[in-house]
């Protein structure tokens, strides 16, 4: 049933986004283990951009030690199950991660990948209107618009000038 605009507070969005996360685990028959399910529970709560590093300084914080592989392994599922997206992955970059959980279905977020701000935008509803017209049940409809803000933008338009280079080269 989907999310109405009354019944979407963060504790509902971060427990639809867990039972997704469930549900994904039991389809593709992935292990449920404790361990796992707490973090991935830690990892759905936090808020804003955050790594690899920042993902286990915040487990480890909670009282839940975990090595490295265990969290990459997390977020790989997290991101394959919907609730969590990768967010400014570059050539030889790490990449920062971001959970869905904590935006209002009717949001657009932009992304920029140069200065990594986050801008949580009002959408309107067409999107899950398009999803239901395709037999979708939508939980929820959270977008992520991953590009260079005006003000990065500006800045290497005015490094590329500066160079003689000219253009926008974006």
């Amino acid at each position: 049933m989907p999310l109405s605009e009354t019944d979407v507070t963060p504790t509902t969005r971060t427990e639809t986004a867990y039972e997704t996360f469930l549900q994904y685990l039991e389809h593709c028959r992935k292990r449920m283990t404790k361990p796992r399910l707490k973090v991935a529970r830690c990892l759905i709560e936090q808020r804003g951009l955050f790594d690899e590093s920042g993902a286990r300084a915040e487990a480890e914080r909670r009282g839940m030690p975990v090595g490295p592989r265990s969290i990459a392994t997390t977020l790989d599922l997290l991101v394959d199950s919907g609730v969590m997206v990768r967010v400014g992955q570059g050539f030889n970059e790490a990449p920062f991660y971001l959970s869905l959980a904590n935006y209002r279905p009717d949001e657009l977020i932009l992304v920029c990948l140069d200065c990594l701000e986050l801008r949580p935008v009002q959408a309107d509803d067409k999107l899950r209107r398009v999803g239901q017209d395709h037999g979708y049940r939508v939980r929820w409809t959270t977008n992520v618009c991953k590009g260079v803000c005006h003000t990065c933008r500006d800045k290497r338009l005015s490094a590329a000038e500066s160079l003689g280079k000219g253009g926008d080269g974006l």
